[in-house]
């Protein structure tokens, strides 16, 4: 039988593992943590300062989960840091207003057994404030700058050349990736160095930046995507250049 809890407020630390964009990492906020035993699959969804805990399948062990503070009412992208359990875990839902700004963590166990997890949640948003052109933060435009937005399932490695307004997947190994969707947004100048940066929005393995842009290459970004589990990991990232 499923189980639901609530719980409120409580601080913990954080341990930061993927890249964010310098001016969105300093607006990164801690969530909270997941704790407890997983014997297959539970799912936390998040909603403003309140976390639920589903148990989809397995035995249903208890778990906690410590709030430090409420999700945002507004456009971000939730991320996952493991730092206990031997199996997935991914954002598989990010708030929007679609959704009622909503999040969903699921936490996947494959092996026989339970595991003790410890997961810790962050949010970043989807934004960040420039300062003006005396230097003062919080007083400036919204940034629009050139950025990859994409997504798809990998199983093995994959590489994505950037450059321009398009971008090219390549294999490495493993199956070729599905279920592919990509844009770029912002105001791009094809023939501008710069520094790409990635802000891994879903994904289980290794996501990182292999060539930046510059003339040498025809101003063309290569990241490079490696999923270490077996099967497909669904993947969605955005890459911007600065």
């Amino acid at each position: 039988m499923p189980s639901i809890w609530f719980c409120r407020r409580l601080a913990l630390a954080a341990l930061v593992v993927t890249v964010v964009p310098a001016g969105l990492q300093a607006q990164e906020r801690t969530l909270g943590t997941f704790s407890g035993r997983v014997d297959k699959e539970v799912r936390l969804t998040m909603r403003g300062g309140d976390v639920s805990s589903n148990t989809l399948s397995g035995a249903d062990i208890r778990t906690r989960y410590r709030i430090a503070s409420p999700l945002p009412q507004q456009e971000g992208t939730v991320r996952v840091a493991v730092t206990n359990g031997r199996g997935d875990v991914s954002v598989i839902q990010q708030p929007t207003a679609a959704n009622g700004y909503t999040a969903v963590v699921r936490i996947f166990d494959r092996s026989s057994g339970a595991d003790v997890y410890r997961v810790s949640t962050y949010w970043t948003p989807s934004t960040v404030q420039l300062g003006d052109r005396r230097g003062f933060p919080g007083r400036g435009r919204r940034a629009d700058v050139p950025t990859l937005h994409w997504s798809g399932d990998v199983d093995g490695s994959v590489e994505l050349r950037w450059r321009g307004n398009t971008v090219n997947p390549r294999g490495i190994s493993g199956a070729a990736p599905r279920n592919i969707s990509a844009s770029v947004t912002g105001e791009m100048n094809p023939r501008q160095e710069g520094q790409v940066s990635v802000n891994v929005r879903e994904g289980r393995g290794r996501v990182e930046v292999l060539q930046q842009p510059s003339a040498a290459n025809r101003y063309t970004t290569i990241v490079r995507i490696t999923d270490p589990a077996r099967g497909y990991g669904h993947y969605s990232i955005d890459a911007s250049r600065r």
